[in-house]
């Protein structure tokens, strides 16, 4: 199969194709966070102090926080593409997709911004020792920025599910989450609690990055599929 036939907007899909890739992204997803908190935790914990890591699960979570404040531009982004493309309207999607990723590029910067304006009051409130205030500061902000790029990175993925282009999404996804791993346990003995944030920005960059070079190759097979951005699409 060729890279023209293989990104054609128009290429027949299977559907029991597609779901069986999808089915086995989610599944992979599930097993990978299984096998993380079963295998990383100790091996966590033997080169970061129980004080850090502590401190450091409780800012985790704050971060996670952040990611409420998605208004869901990959949700409803997967339902129009999915729509405009099966009704072959292929000049709705272009429009849908430059819309989308510049509407989650300004959304994914909202919790970066949140995030680094309330650095000090969340630190403050912690209680840190003085001894990891700097380290864990440090963590946050990596965090914080790792949670805003995976923000935006579900828009482009968004797009390639409702083009039922599963292969190429899958195929990031593992690359992403696999290198990420890697990054953190490499990174584990030598920096500690930063290999943790320093591995997820790593993986959500792979996916951004990823994604978002399929569309363009996509826009590059298809002359008919012309990326714009419309305000009306993000109201």
């Amino acid at each position: 199969m060729t890279a023209q036939e293989l990104f054609a907007l128009d290429a027949p899909v299977s559907r029991r194709h597609a779901a069986l890739l999808n089915l086995t992204v989610q599944y992979t997803a599930v097993l990978a966070a299984v096998a993380q908190g079963i295998f990383l935790v100790p091996l966590y914990l033997r080169h970061i102090s129980l004080p850090i890591y502590g401190a450091w699960m409780a800012l985790g979570q704050l971060v996670n926080w952040l990611a409420l404040i998605d208004p869901g531009v990959s949700d409803i982004t997967r339902q129009q593409i999915a729509y405009a493309h099966g009704s072959r309207d292929f000049r709705s999607v272009g429009r849908i997709m430059g819309s989308a990723v510049c509407a989650a590029f300004v959304f994914a910067l909202i919790p970066l911004f949140l995030g680094l304006l309330a650095k000090n009051a969340i630190l403050h409130s912690v209680q840190l020792n003085s001894e990891f205030s700097l380290t864990l500061e440090k963590a946050w902000v990596l965090g914080v920025l790792a949670i805003s790029i995976s923000l935006f990175s579900f828009t482009p993925a968004a797009i390639l599910q409702g083009l039922q282009k599963n292969g190429p999404y899958g195929i990031i996804y593992a690359l992403g989450t696999t290198v990420g791993l890697i990054v953190n346990v490499v990174l584990l003995p030598k920096i500690g609690i930063l290999s943790i944030p320093l591995g997820l920005i790593v993986r959500s960059s792979i996916w951004a990055v990823g994604w978002v070079s399929v569309i363009l190759v996509m826009k590059f097979c298809n002359p008919q599929l012309r990326l714009s951005f419309t305000a009306a699409d993000v109201r």
